[in-house]
């Protein structure tokens, strides 16, 4: 599914899937049909020569997925876009009434460190021609708030939303999406800082020395994926059988490898 470890697409959802990175040299030893088997069909480019610092994962592991395509372009589109999917007509034009109101109250932005909430102040349904990285971060901080006034949320659980049978909220479920949301806001922030603390990144030795502990940002990534995967429920396409959704599995290592996620922002230049 991926070029950096062996994981089928038929796993790609899975988060509790254990990844293997591939290393170069065991490649270049494959044969022709075992790297057709994982979707290889030329490994003598430029790239597989290149020294890369002596790394024997080479290319893989040198240039990680980076957070703008990953996060803001992707998890959170298939987050908002799983919300809305959910919602009838009359449920949509309602939602878009609350955020027209939430822009026209918070229009003057003086903190900077929040997102600007400006290309949302139509709505949030119907998505711009344009929409840059961080306006699709900003619904999902504006979905957040709506979610957060007890009259949306009371009309999600008390009207139907597809058909008259439907009823796809719960006080349950919204309390998981606000979770949801609230993990994702966290995430995105955790992903942008300029700085980590490299234990959070290592894994530990069990008590007893047998095994190896998985270090703690890849346990929290596990249990995110998982709320994310029961939440969200994506029926379109090929669900969450997503490279963007398996890369979480690779976060860790990323940061561990290169430092901050900044380092390989594809926004920045």
């Amino acid at each position: 599914m991926v070029r950096e470890c062996q994981v089928p697409t038929a796993s790609g959802d899975d988060y509790n899937f254990q990844c293997k990175f591939h290393e170069v040299e065991i490649l270049k030893n494959m044969s022709a049909k075992n790297l057709g088997g994982l979707s290889f069909h030329k490994i003598d480019c430029s790239f597989y020569k290149m020294n890369m610092g002596g790394d024997p994962y080479g290319i893989f592991l040198a240039s990680p997925s980076e957070p703008l395509h990953q996060i803001n372009l992707g998890i959170c589109v298939y987050l908002v876009d799983g919300f809305i999917d959910k919602l009838s007509t009359k449920a949509k034009s309602y939602l878009d009434l609350h955020v027209r109101s939430l822009y026209s109250n918070n229009r003057r932005q003086s903190h900077r460190g929040f997102p600007i909430i400006s290309a949302m102040r139509k709505g949030i349904v119907k998505n711009l021609p344009i929409t840059t990285g961080k306006e699709k971060y900003a619904k999902v901080l504006v979905l957040y708030l709506c979610l957060m006034r007890n009259d949306f949320a009371k009309y999600l659980i008390r009207e139907p939303q597809k058909k008259e049978t439907d009823h796809p909220f719960t006080p349950t479920s919204i309390k998981n999406w606000i979770l949801l949301l609230e993990k994702t806001l966290g995430l995105r922030e955790f992903l942008w800082k300029k700085e980590h603390v490299r234990v959070d990144f290592e894994p530990k030795i069990s008590p007893l020395g047998h095994s190896w502990i998985e270090c703690k940002c890849l346990r929290l990534m596990r249990k995110y994926m998982k709320l994310f995967k029961n939440v969200v429920a994506r029926k379109k396409g090929c669900e969450l059988l997503l490279t963007k959704f398996h890369m979480l599995l690779h976060i860790h290592n990323t940061i561990a490898r290169h430092g901050s996620m900044l380092n390989v922002d594809g926004s920045r230049p």
